[in-house]
């Protein structure tokens, strides 16, 4: 994990994560904690949903809005505000 990440509101956040939520934040943390990017994966999408007491499809909606924010800040670069 990056060594980057945000442990409360108070501290700066980087640009590729500053525009995630809570939530979208936390889906992608504990995916990559749980392996669920590994092959094969570690933990499902289930078991991760579980343990944020979640519905899997919210977890989902979660994570791959979170992908797409990452992906998009990256692949199109910063923003002029």
């Amino acid at each position: 994990r990056p060594t980057d990440t945000v442990s409360d509101g108070d501290e700066d956040q980087t640009p590729l994560t500053g525009d995630l939520t809570d939530r979208q934040r936390e889906a992608l943390e504990r995916a990559l904690d749980a392996g669920y990017f590994e092959w094969p994966r570690e933990n499902t999408g289930e078991e991760i949903a579980e343990g944020m007491d979640i519905a899997s499809p919210t977890f989902q909606k979660h994570l791959r809005t979170a992908e797409a924010k990452l992906l998009s800040s990256v692949l199109e670069g910063p923003q002029a505000p």
